[in-house]
């Protein structure tokens, strides 16, 4: 199975691929604007990776190859499918510096917004009760090489049981940023996981993303990601 688009795309068939339940080769070209998954599954060549699953209220939602983010980062992802965007995307602005100005632009318009409600958070390294949560913008799960292109992550992919998670307040500004330094430069700083439970006791309102891939989701209640038990074959 050979996609070729951005990474929404890429997932898609990356989805299929494994919901087939058939003796699948995979492979994504990159005509996208950030190509997570094409650059993860490059480096993958010949190998099999075993992406993340998010299972929503008991039921499989999808599998993504490098990441899932909950909260402020899923909900940026909508501004570039914006027609105004599109548009731009489409005349060829895909450098890193307009994926940037465009995501500033937006951070600086929302970012006094509440993207999470608050939710026990429930890992293999740690728990958080509601009370330590009311101010966490965002959940990020890492499994690939790269999040939007400008931060590391590993070769996760590779593991069975492993992944990178972390949640975090990301609407402080100085925190954001010492957060993409340390991510740009070095890796996201995140615990190596291999369950995390999220639990919203009275439900709530909140924004998945699956490599750019977003959902709003509604009157959620719980929220798990973790490793896929199905592996898939890269050509």
């Amino acid at each position: 199975v050979l996609t070729a688009g951005g990474d929404g795309t890429s997932t898609i068939g990356l989805n299929g691929a494994l919901l087939s339940n058939k003796d699948v080769r995979f492979y994504a070209l990159p005509f996208g604007n950030f190509n997570d998954l094409p650059r993860t599954i490059k480096q993958a060549s010949g190998k099999e990776i075993y992406p993340l699953e998010a299972i929503i209220d008991g039921k499989h939602y999808r599998y993504a190859a490098c990441y899932f983010t909950i909260g402020m980062f899923a909900e940026s992802t909508e501004i570039f499918d914006t027609e105004k965007t599109r548009k731009k995307l489409r005349k060829g602005n895909k450098g890193i510096f307009f994926s940037i100005k465009t995501l500033a632009n937006w951070y600086f318009k929302n970012k006094r917004k509440n993207f999470i409600p608050k939710f026990k958070f429930i890992s293999s390294e740690k728990t958080l009760e509601p009370d330590e949560t009311k101010d966490i913008s965002d959940y990020l799960a890492v499994n690939g090489i790269s999040v939007a292109k400008m931060m590391k992550g590993g070769k996760f992919y590779e593991d069975k049981t492993n992944f990178l998670s972390t949640t975090k307040k990301l609407t402080s500004f100085p925190r954001l940023a010492t957060f993409m330094a340390k991510s740009i430069l070095k890796r996201v700083p995140a615990n190596i996981s291999t369950k995390d439970t999220i639990i919203f006791p009275n439900g709530a309102n909140v924004e998945i993303q699956a490599e750019g891939e977003y959902k709003k989701l509604k009157h959620v209640q719980e929220i798990i990601i973790k490793k896929s038990e199905k592996s898939i074959k890269i050509l």
